[in-house]
């Protein structure tokens, strides 16, 4: 039985216009602030955002990162600009909403591991591309995230729930980050670099057909 695990971010969901609407709605606040210092303070702050950090504390920081005053930063709503950033993981590809289709329809078990805050976590628990995949881990809300071993060991635990007991070797990842794919085969998993619908298609031919 092959089992397909998709990473999210620029895998299932595009990056799309993400960074100029939260540098839109920093200027709406009367803030204006500079794009490229606004994401590197973000990046700066991603891990322990990804690992349960609340916007409350994770945007003040990236804010001051970025060059605003603390008197400045009280005037932007952290749980609004929150859900702005997980917006992005709300809505897919038709392309790739056809691809997960397909998959459901060769009754292909199919999973979602990502290192994501809790915004983006909850866009994806609520979107309608996501109701069909039964499991869902996410690094806010175990702890721990990719590549280390252990959370590849907590979405195992999980699919075994979900689909029954399975080889590694039957389980077939995709991320757009080496790093990710490195730990995925350093635990058993075949891991693929995501480069599209139509590569992904050719790797599980074999379950498509």
């Amino acid at each position: 039985m092959t089992i397909v695990v998709f990473d999210i971010g620029k895998v299932l969901v595009p990056e799309g216009d993400r960074v100029p609407r939260l540098v839109n709605f920093i200027t709406e606040c009367g803030l204006p602030v500079d794009t490229e210092a606004l994401m590197n303070a973000y990046w700066a702050h991603r891990d322990a955002y990804d690992l349960g950090m609340s916007d409350e504390e994770y945007w003040p920081k990236v804010l001051l990162d970025a060059g605003l005053a603390p008197t400045e930063i009280e005037h932007v709503d952290s749980a609004a600009l929150g859900a702005l950033d997980g917006e992005r993981n709300s809505a897919t590809t038709s392309e790739t909403a056809d691809f997960l289709a397909e998959l459901h329809a060769a009754e292909v078990p199919v999973a979602l591991l990502s290192n994501a805050p809790h915004s983006m976590a909850r866009a994806v628990k609520t979107s309608p591309w996501a109701q069909e995949i039964a499991v869902q881990v996410f690094s806010s809300e175990v702890g721990v995230a990719k590549p280390s071993q252990e959370i590849f060991r907590i979405a195992e635990r999980e699919i075994e729930t979900s689909f029954g007991p399975h080889k590694r070797e039957d389980v077939v990842f995709f991320d757009d980050r080496p790093v990710n794919i490195e730990g995925a085969q350093a635990f058993g998993w075949q891991g693929q670099l995501w480069e599209g619908v139509g590569p992904a298609r050719t790797v599980l031919a074999d379950v498509l057909t």
